[in-house]
């Protein structure tokens, strides 16, 4: 069975994180431009949206307990519900922040778990200046974490690496990506942080994040 993983969760507007979020997308050197995100939401479902839930994890559980699968996954066993959870909640954010992108194949392999904070944000941070050194001479690194870290509290966080294969990348074409997330557990909320160089003569079709007002929210315990 396919599904359409589009569950909605709650987006939390961070006073301040557009604004440098878009002071990030104009980076560029001579022949790429940089392109990125940085969003955070609430692990809080819609209650209209409880039986696509449901849904969902009959449908990783199945899939966990396939002989022809391995159920093992950065976030534990996909035959446990909290594994999946985790998962769901995953592939419900990439859906928000890529709209028209289909995620549906998604799997636990697909990601990956960072030993610590330090070991992610040196990553993402020596990634992002090695192509676009003002990242750092600009200030504009300490004023993206120090803004986000008010949000998520990343000493808090599970940090996980999702490494996709091309055709579930949506930023496939980049000459370069990378995709984060960080969940914080005790928060109820996860960070998603993506970014990629692209050629200055490509075109990509990052679609604003739905808006989800007077939804009726239960929290997804995790």
């Amino acid at each position: 069975i396919r599904y359409i993983f589009f569950v909605c969760m709650k987006f939390l507007d961070i006073p301040g994180l557009e604004q440098v979020v878009s002071e990030l997308n104009t980076l560029e050197n001579t022949e790429s431009t940089l392109i990125g995100t940085a969003e955070v939401f609430s692990l809080k479902l819609a209650g209209d949206d409880k039986q696509l839930y449901h849904d969902l994890n009959k449908s990783y559980e199945n899939f966990a307990m396939s002989p022809t699968n391995l159920s093992v996954s950065p976030f534990g066993p996909l035959t446990d519900s909290s594994s999946r959870k985790i998962l769901i909640s995953f592939v419900s954010t990439l859906n928000h922040v890529y709209s028209g992108h289909d995620f549906s194949e998604v799997r636990g392999h697909d990601f990956s778990k960072e030993p610590s904070f330090g070991v992610a944000f040196n990553h993402i941070n020596s990634t992002i200046s090695t192509s676009f050194p003002e990242y750092f001479t600009t200030g504009l690194k300490n004023r993206l974490w120090d803004l986000i870290q008010a949000y998520i509290a990343f000493e808090e966080c599970e940090i996980y690496k999702f490494s996709p294969h091309s055709d579930l990348d949506p930023l496939a074409n980049a000459l370069w990506s990378i995709h984060y997330f960080f969940f914080n557990k005790n928060l109820k909320r996860v960070l998603y942080f993506s970014c990629g160089a692209k050629l200055k003569s490509a075109e990509y079709d990052m679609d604003d994040t739905d808006e989800f007002d007077d939804c009726q929210y239960f929290d997804m315990e995790v």
